[in-house]
């Protein structure tokens, strides 16, 4: 489920499932196990829950006649940065299906929404609120976070300002919404029927993302919402709001 146009590939967020370690999934996306630690701020691999997002960075697949300086210079770096951050040696030879990481990219909208953000986190002390206000169960384990009851097409709401890294059908969780916040807090609302928004759209607290759907486990409709920080899940209860 790699997310590429052309032979540039988004930030994509990869959700573990059952039996995967960080080594097999590095594998997947022909990225060195300890970049995708660094990246993801992990220092135990061995404990990482079902259903956590492991964020999967900006790739390059090499084409025939590319070089370190034209992707670099069309990528806005150096030749020695772009090397550095994919561990390699000044006479590695480049060849056509490489697959490169590339430098993340801020524009000043997104800039300008995180500064937002955590001037909010700081100042604004309101009460906390769930994407949906039906019963909730919090449940701990394997997967952690809570499930909430409703009926079928509920509305789904944010908790919190962000930007959308996922939005569709993921195996297990029904459709998913992920967003991600400007500390790094990402939010998953699962068990959706219908989704609202789109990757890459930036959200705000109670704006509607989705209608709830029904849960093919328990045949009735079950909202899954979890939070997780620097791939460890975060209390749902305790997990920053607004």
């Amino acid at each position: 489920m790699v997310l590429i146009t052309g032979n540039i590939s988004a930030e994509y967020i990869h959700l573990i499932k059952k039996g995967e370690t960080i080594y097999n999934i590095s594998r997947r996306y022909n990225i060195s196990a300890e970049k995708l630690l660094e990246i993801n701020k992990i220092e135990d691999p061995t404990n990482l829950k079902i259903g956590t997002p492991l964020l999967i960075p900006s790739v390059y697949v090499v084409e025939k006649g590319d070089t370190f300086y034209s992707i670099a210079k069309k990528h806005n770096t150096t030749v020695s940065h772009l090397m550095e951050i994919n561990n390699l040696d000044r006479d590695y030879l480049l060849k056509a299906g490489d697959h490169l990481i590339l430098p993340q990219e801020h524009n000043e909208t997104q800039s300008e929404v995180q500064s937002v953000a955590l001037k909010k986190e700081k100042t604004d002390k309101q009460t906390p609120f769930w994407p949906h206000h039906g019963t909730r169960t919090i449940k701990s384990g394997k997967l952690s976070g809570a499930e909430i009851q409703g009926e079928k097409g509920d509305s789904v709401v944010s908790v919190t300002t962000g930007q959308v890294v996922w939005a569709g059908p993921y195996r297990g969780f029904g459709k998913v919404v992920l967003v991600k916040s400007a500390e790094g807090y990402i939010y998953l609302y699962g068990g959706n029927d219908t989704i609202l928004v789109r990757v890459g759209d930036f959200v705000n607290p109670g704006m509607e993302i989705g209608k709830l759907g029904i849960n093919p486990h328990e045949d009735k409709p079950i909202l899954f919402f979890s939070v997780f920080k620097d791939g460890k899940p975060v209390d749902p209860e305790k997990a920053p709001r607004g």
